[in-house]
């Protein structure tokens, strides 16, 4: 498979004519294994020319494991050519290729995803697998990175644009298998995500919208729910009435949702609980009472207690007839506490006539 932007004009060219390539013929000529692991150790030495470390990339696709063993043993103590590996991400080996991208992720830089996610489309499933398994490994290079404060966030924009482009392809899945990595990338640089966010055409972002749900990963619904904290009016307009709907049609899905929303920190979490009331987001969660798990249910009572519960007087009362006790104590407290219903006397009454 080739891959356009990475083609090079400055090709790697083989020893002239005058100079016999013995390192070639004797890796990929019939002298034997003999021969070939005195070549190996010939060229195990630092100082070697791209050729050199080229013919050790290829001898990748040997069908020795011991072979392949010591390849990769000289490999991990080589400093590579940059431009050789990227030029090797279109080699006709599968096994070159998956070679490449472990050795490209060892050097921990971020904006090297746009190299990486053109192997999402190889035709080989290792190719594929090796190429998720290197992505993730960035990410988590750069989370941990993020943590010690040595994580520039040009690299971190970089890595945002190139993750954004599958969202302008014609063809689906390269975009299916590229947008699941931009979540966490996302919560990385969060300014220049929903920078990029507000500059989506209605295509696009209709497109994102549809990742958001069905990746149903933490990551995706954190930075769904984050952008509602955002003050800007641009991405709410976009935001709020797609989460509403998401609330609304898919039951599902609905408990990762509160899930999500208890890790927020308290101050976001309060502010987020406005935002919901607002938009009437939460009178949709209030819809999907009877679908949500026993500890989701305490969250969006959470909810409701930070924007005023007693202003849901309907919702409290029906909630008094779910076969949920936690979830009745919570209604009866609310109830009895609030100074504008005066319905103490009531709950009262309603404690000592229960079970509980």
């Amino acid at each position: 498979m080739r891959i356009p932007y990475l083609s090079n004009p400055n090709e790697i060219l083989p020893p002239s004519p005058g100079k016999p390539d013995r390192v070639s013929q004797t890796l990929f000529g019939k002298f034997g294994d003999e021969k070939r692991w005195e070549a190996l150790d010939a060229i195990a030495v630092a100082g070697q020319s791209e050729w050199n470390q080229r013919l050790l990339l290829w001898m990748l696709a040997n069908e020795n494991a011991e072979m392949r063993d010591r390849c990769w043993e000289i490999l991990d103590r080589l400093p590579l050519h940059f431009d050789l590996l990227v030029r090797e991400l279109s080699c006709p080996m599968w096994q070159v290729r998956v070679g490449v991208m472990r050795l490209l992720v060892k050097s921990g830089r971020l904006d090297l995803i746009r190299l990486l996610i053109a192997g999402l489309e190889d035709y080989h499933p290792h190719v594929v697998e090796e190429t998720k398994r290197s992505l993730g490994k960035l990410i988590e290079n750069a989370q941990a990175r993020k943590q010690r404060g040595d994580l520039p966030a040009a690299e971190v924009r970089y890595a945002l644009e190139a993750l954004m482009q599958p969202l302008y392809l014609s063809r689906r899945s390269p975009r299916f298998q590229a947008v699941p990595f931009l979540f966490p990338v996302a919560l990385l640089e969060e300014d220049h995500f929903w920078s990029l966010y507000t500059e989506l055409d209605l295509p696009q972002y209709t497109l994102l919208h549809e990742e958001f749900v069905r990746a149903q990963h933490e990551d995706a619904l954190r930075v769904m729910y984050r952008g509602l904290l955002r003050p800007n009016e641009a991405i709410l307009d976009r935001l709020s009435p797609f989460i509403a709907t998401t609330v609304r049609n898919h039951r599902d899905g609905i408990n990762q949702h509160l899930h999500v929303i208890r890790g927020f920190a308290r101050e976001a979490f309060v502010q987020l609980a406005f935002v919901l009331q607002h938009y009437r987001i939460l009178v949709e969660y209030q819809g999907m009472i009877k679908h949500l798990n026993p500890p989701e249910r305490i969250v969006l009572f959470d909810l409701l207690e930070v924007v005023g519960a007693e202003q849901n007087l309907s919702f409290l009362l029906r909630c008094l007839q779910l076969d949920d006790t936690r979830i009745k104590i919570r209604v009866l407290k609310i109830l009895g506490e609030s100074e504008q219903l005066s319905l103490r006397h009531e709950v009262f009454e309603f404690l000592t006539d229960a079970d509980e």
